[in-house]
Formats: C-alpha cells, sequence, structure tokens
C-alpha cells in the first residue's frame, strides 16, 4: 500500500483545501470531515473520513505533473485511479496517462447541456463536481444528501428542500445539510433575513457604502443613452401639459396668484406688469434700444467669461467629466455615446486570444474563452471545455530524505479526491 506526502491537499466537502497533517490534527481533535470518493461505477460521492494513516517512510519519491500544472509527491506503490475506472500504481503510471478527474466549480460557469440537475438562476452560485461516469456536472449538496439518505441520517420524508443549515451554501459537508419542507425552508430564511437585514442596515461602513454606491449609480445613471432617449421629449411633453394646464380656470387663477406676487415696474415709462417673461418682452417692444444695449452687455460679459482663466478652467472640468479612453488605441473620447460610436467605426475587426490565436468578436467572447482556453497558463483546470480527464505530462522520480507517506481511512468507499484534481486509492 502506498500513499501521498503529508503536504499534500485534500479537497474537504466544506470547501477548504488542507494538508494531510493538518486532516490529521482536526481529525484527533475530534472535528469530523468528508472528501470526494468514486463508486464502484465511477459515480462520484462524499464519503467520512475516518483516519489519517502513516503508512511507512521512503527515500524515493515519484513526482507526477498534470495538464492543470499541479504536482503530487507520492511513493511508487500508490494507486492511482484511471479514466476508465482501474487502479494503477504510480510506477506503472506514463506520460499521457488519463486519470479520473476532480473538477470542482460553480454551477454559472457549468456549459448549458452539461449539468445533471434542473438549471435554476437561484442555483447560480452554489458549487457542483463533474461526475465522470455520467460526464455532467451534479450540485454538490446533492451528493452530500445522498450520504445522509445512504447513512440513514434523516429520509425523503422529512422534506424535498435540501438546506444549508449553517446558511453558508459552499459548505456542503453532510451534517451541514437539512431537509426541510417548503414552508418552512422559506420562514426559516425570512426569519434570518429579516434579522441580518436590520443589523447590516445599523451598520455606519454599510450606511456609507450604500450611500457612495447609490450616488455613483445615480450619476452614471445621468449620464447614460437611456437616460438621454427617456429625456428626449420631455420638454415637448411639457409644453403640451402646461398649455392646457394654463388655459384651464385652475391655471388661470394660479398664474394670477403668481403674477400678484411677480409685479414689476418699468423704470422709464413707469408701466406695470407680472413676471420677469413680461419684464422681458415690454422692454423688447417699448424699449429697443436699451433691450439691444442690455443684451450686448450680457453677450460680452458670456465671452469675457469664457475667455477667462476660471471660465476656461469650469470648461475643462465639464470635458474631463466625460473623457473616456479607447483601450485599443488610446484615443481620447469624449462621452459614452462617442465611445461605442469610435469601437463601431474603428475597431469592429475580431479580437485573437493571446494563448490559441482563434478569433472572438469583442471583449466579452474574448474574455469567456479565455477563461477556458486549455494553452492559458492561467487555467484552473476545474472545468475544461471539451475535456472530461486529467492527463499526465511530466513523471519523475528523485532521491530525498527519509519521507512519511499518507493515506485515508474512508467510511463506505476505497478513493479520495485531492486538490490537484484526481483520485488515489485508500487504505
Amino acid at each position: 500500500m502506498g500513499g501521498v506526502t503529508g503536504d499534500t491537499k485534500i479537497y474537504v466537502a466544506d470547501n477548504r483545501n488542507i494538508t494531510v497533517e493538518e486532516l490529521m490534527n482536526e481529525l484527533n481533535s475530534g472535528k469530523e470531515n468528508f472528501c470526494f470518493s468514486l463508486d464502484n461505477n465511477c459515480n462520484v460521492v462524499i464519503d467520512k473520513i475516518e483516519e489519517v494513516r502513516q503508512i511507512k517512510t521512503v527515500s524515493e519519491l515519484l513526482i507526477i505533473t498534470l495538464d492543470n500544472y499541479e504536482t503530487i509527491y507520492c511513493d511508487l506503490n500508490c494507486n492511482f485511479i484511471s479514466r476508465d475506472n482501474n487502479t494503477i500504481k504510480a510506477k506503472n503510471l506514463i506520460i499521457n496517462q488519463s486519470l479520473a478527474p476532480l473538477y470542482i466549480d460553480y454551477a454559472k460557469n457549468v456549459p448549458i447541456g452539461s449539468e445533471d440537475y434542473k438549471r435554476h438562476v437561484n442555483l447560480e452560485d452554489y458549487l457542483v463536481v463533474f461526475n465522470p461516469s455520467s460526464e455532467l456536472y451534479n450540485l454538490i449538496h446533492s451528493i452530500a444528501d445522498a450520504y445522509n439518505l445512504r447513512n440513514g441520517i434523516y429520509t425523503k420524508k422529512d422534506g424535498p428542500i435540501r438546506h444549508h443549515d449553517n446558511f453558508v451554501k459552499y459548505n456542503n459537508n453532510p451534517p451541514n445539510i437539512k431537509r426541510k419542507y417548503p414552508i418552512d425552508h422559506l420562514k426559516l430564511h425570512s426569519e434570518v433575513g429579516s434579522v441580518n437585514m436590520k443589523k447590516l442596515h445599523q451598520d455606519p461602513k454599510f450606511q456609507e457604502r450604500h450611500r457612495k454606491r447609490a450616488s455613483q449609480n445615480i450619476s452614471e445613471y445621468l449620464k447614460s443613452d437611456e437616460f438621454f432617449e427617456m429625456t428626449r421629449d420631455a420638454g415637448q411633453r411639457g409644453k403640451e401639459y402646461l398649455i392646457k394646464y394654463n388655459k384651464s380656470d385652475k391655471g388661470r387663477k394660479k398664474s394670477s396668484e403668481i403674477g400678484r406676487e411677480g409685479r414689476m415696474k418699468c423704470h422709464i415709462c413707469g408701466e406695470e406688469f407680472f413676471g420677469r417673461a413680461e419684464n422681458n418682452e415690454h422692454y423688447k417692444k417699448k424699449h429697443p434700444k436699451i433691450w439691444a444695449e442690455w443684451q450686448d452687455n450680457l453677450h460680452n460679459a458670456s465671452l469675457e467669461y469664457v475667455r477667462s482663466e476660471e471660465g476656461r478652467n469650469a470648461q475643462s472640468e465639464r470635458v474631463k467629466s466625460g473623457k473616456m479612453e479607447c483601450h485599443k488605441c488610446g484615443k481620447i473620447i469624449y462621452g459614452a455615446s462617442e465611445l461605442k460610436k469610435h469601437y463601431a467605426e474603428e475597431h469592429n475587426d475580431p479580437m485573437p486570444c493571446p494563448f490559441c490565436g482563434n478569433l472572438y468578436k469583442g471583449r466579452g467572447g474574448l474574455g469567456t474563452h479565455v477563461r477556458f482556453c486549455p494553452e492559458s497558463p492561467e487555467l484552473s483546470g476545474h472545468i475544461i471545455k471539451g475535456h472530461t480527464n486529467h492527463k499526465i505530462v511530466n513523471i519523475i522520480i528523485i532521491k530525498s530524505e527519509p519521507t512519511i507517506i499518507y493515506n485515508l481511512k474512508l467510511n463506505e468507499f476505497g478513493c479520495f479526491g485531492l486538490a490537484a484534481g484526481i483520485f488515489i486509492m485508500s487504505s
């Protein structure tokens, strides 16, 4: 029987990657831990870790590098699970050997048609795991629920809803999964949500963040094309309403009240009128020379201000408020609508992936591709589109100082998943 070194990381069901030595310390302190395993038909299951065992001490290690750039240090007799669900010793592995994979990611990242559950927007942030048998992705909390059903923790009669008891959706330890009826589940979340929301809104830091976010959202909306389109005809609509209102009895009465409050007198002829509009009309018709002088003075004052240092600075600040830079050519564009127009006219060519060279239209399409591009050095190896296994890209044997080799004992099944993304046989 073989195993791995103590610094090898295990992916446990509460969404942690912990080393074998850390796992042993937690078990010794009484903490329960669960890992991923495979049943006889290569279906992913969750199993309880009963014990971490020190198998032996060796002075020769085998280093395996996978196609997701992860490495495993083990002894030559460590048993791996191949993609066709066979057991193969480490010393018999070869380059390009396909191993059973452990892929874990968020449900929202799974390609449509690759899931073994009813897709729903409320499930997008839950974790899923690739099932080598069906080649589809399963919700991890459903697999934890299956563990509880197998071991008689509860039955399906306890309700159809699988609930995370501590409200942490990434903690899929079976003890954290409870069955609820819909009405009880909804009531529980409503009560907890109400208490949490009340505490949150009383937090001064949250209040400040909310104020800044609201201010920023309003500012961005007022500059948006959507707001421009919505308000484009606002003046015309307002004009029609005001004409109708001013002709009504209510409007005439209101205008009369406003007029009495806004009574003005011409300083030349003494004629009385109401409001600034009638004031301007009076001087324009009765005293055109004075009216023309006022307009010239106003125009000259406006020009003088625009040409002054204060006016130029104010104009510059207004322009800067809409300043944007094209990420492709560096050209400065003013306003979101102009930037969109610039992209459409100048940069409508497909964009190449920097790793594989395939062409994609727009940054959104390119960004989505890069996340899954098999040539990308940033690829995590959890969900690789078109791949259903992990392959070995390098194997070397090294001499080492005496090194302790560990293995796990599980409750039901015979293998466990490493954080590197593969399975090895348990002791």
